[in-house]
């Protein structure tokens, strides 16, 4: 077991350092494609052993520096889930995309694996410190990508990356020593951190007392709201976005957004459990404050890249509301609001990417003639986009049912405010993307390549197999989550 749980790591991690190595061409698809189907391989046997038993950690540990207490700890349950399910799906699929690449192609196969490998490493991390060393990980690819295959100002804009990303490891990092000091002797590691007490520390010499979990938890929330672009910390991402071709945009939002939560949910359900409870509020007016901003901002915009992350920002808030509401159904519907809106965005940047090399450029005017040339693709954009207003048959539809039961519990006007946000997303993609509609009768169509479909077909697969068989992946985030939150009770208790 301990050798599988590595090499969804370690298999994607050899085929990056693979691709500096001068061999064929073929060869090199050929390598590159078959460690990431084999990671993908892995991945699906790893979940399918914990679905099999539920409430079970698939664990690995070994000492790292043993003289200070850390360690290599690995460990999949119910939340890494998600994450490796998307990306040995998608990370495949984005080979394939690139395969035909005239420049920079071994750079780009380097880029893709080494993404698919932080965040395998991410998900499956048990040890705060590797948490945030997989987390600094993940935006170095994204450096790359935007720095060597980005457009005018793409130096600027890797510059700003690099240098948000090094803050806010440096906040997560003061946040992880305080709670490495906290427990005598001190350990980074998750299971030991269950229960623990924080004592409190004196303002400024004044009369004032705060303590310590509560200053661990505040650097640890602005570490992740800074590096995962929430509002209003979201300019530095949507500038870098415009100097990226479309098709870059999923890469960059997986590494960026749901990476940064999934930290967060990591490290404060397991340490801080009593405070993230206490707070709720706070990660409430996080959420919807941000999902209304970035709501009402899409309205005028055309340029398909920013809205899709408008979009992915009310995504990401849905995640905030889910743990506000305290309830499994919440979260887990915030989590499957992401995760159809990946597969979705997937799938249309693809899209966007074939109407850029064919208009060069990525409007949603440019629609209506893409339509006309390649009317394949229309199917596919109307499945993407009912998808993203949650028709039923979707997983977009599971996530707005789960989502609206868990939060109305606990806040039922924030609820209903949320999904009239919802609503409103759905009215400005059905107002703006109805030309695709018209794809269906375009009187002389083009086909459409055999890498469209191959690209294409799996991810709608996806989007509809879990939205009409989604059980399985709740059962096993279920599990999970409700263990967490007993613990959650039990330490306020």
């Amino acid at each position: 077991m301990s050798v599988l749980l590595n090499s969804i790591i370690f298999l994607p991690l050899l085929g990056a350092l693979l691709q500096v190595l001068p061999i064929r061409r073929n060869v090199s698809n050929g390598i590159a494609l078959a460690l990431s189907l084999g990671t993908s391989a892995v991945t699906f046997g790893l979940i399918f052993l914990h679905y099999q038993d539920l409430g079970t950690m698939l664990s690995f540990q070994a000492p790292w520096i043993e003289a200070f207490s850390i360690n290599y700890s690995l460990g999949l349950d119910g939340l890494s889930a998600p994450f490796l399910f998307s990306s040995s799906i998608l990370f495949p699929l984005a080979l394939i995309v690139e395969k035909d690449r005239e420049r920079g192609r071994p750079g780009m196969f380097a880029i893709l694996l080494l993404s698919q490998a932080s965040i395998n490493g991410l998900a499956v991390s048990q040890d705060i410190l590797l948490l945030i060393v997989f987390w600094f990980l993940a935006s170095i690819p994204v450096f790359f990508l935007v720095s060597v295959f980005g457009q005018s100002a793409k130096e600027l804009r890797a510059h700003h990356l690099i240098g948000v990303t090094i803050f806010s490891a440096s906040l997560a990092l003061v946040s992880a020593l305080l709670i490495y000091y906290s427990k005598t002797p001190g350990t980074f590691l998750l299971n030991e951190l269950r229960g623990i007490t924080f004592s409190e520390i004196r303002i400024f010499k004044s009369d004032y007392f705060i303590q310590l979990d509560q200053l661990a938890l505040i650097f640890l929330a602005a570490a992740v709201l800074l590096r995962g672009a929430y509002w209003p910390f979201h300019g530095w991402y949507q500038r870098m976005l415009e100097v990226l071709g479309p098709f870059h945009g999923f890469v960059t939002f997986l590494s960026i957004g749901p990476a940064s939560f999934f930290l967060f949910l990591r490290v404060a359900q397991d340490v801080f459990p009593p405070l993230v409870q206490k707070w709720q509020p706070i990660w409430l007016v996080i959420g919807v404050i941000g999902m209304f901003f970035q709501t009402m901002s899409l309205f005028g915009l055309k340029d398909l890249r920013i809205i899709y992350s408008k979009i992915a920002a009310v995504s990401l808030g849905t995640l905030w509301i889910g743990l506000a509401s305290g309830t499994s159904s919440g979260l887990l519907g915030g989590f499957f609001i992401m995760i159809g809106f990946v597969f979705c965005y997937a799938g249309a940047s693809y899209i966007f990417e074939f109407l850029t090399q064919e208009f060069g450029r990525v409007e949603i005017q440019d629609l209506e003639e893409l339509g006309r040339r390649y009317p394949g693709f229309g199917p596919f954009l109307i499945i993407f986009t009912g998808s993203l207003m949650g028709f039923p048959g979707t997983v977009g539809f599971i996530g707005l049912v789960l989502s609206l039961m868990g939060d109305f519990q606990r806040y039922p006007l924030a609820s209903i405010f949320s999904a009239l946000l919802l609503v409103a997303v759905s009215i400005f993609l059905f107002l703006n993307l109805k030309i695709v509609f018209r794809m269906l009768e375009a009187p002389d169509p083009k086909p459409m390549t055999l890498k469209s479909r191959v690209v294409l077909i799996p991810i709608v697969i996806v989007i509809m197999v879990l939205g009409i068989f989604p059980s399985p992946l709740v059962k096993m985030m279920r599990t999970t989550i409700e263990a967490t939150q007993k613990g959650d009770a039990m330490a306020s208790k």
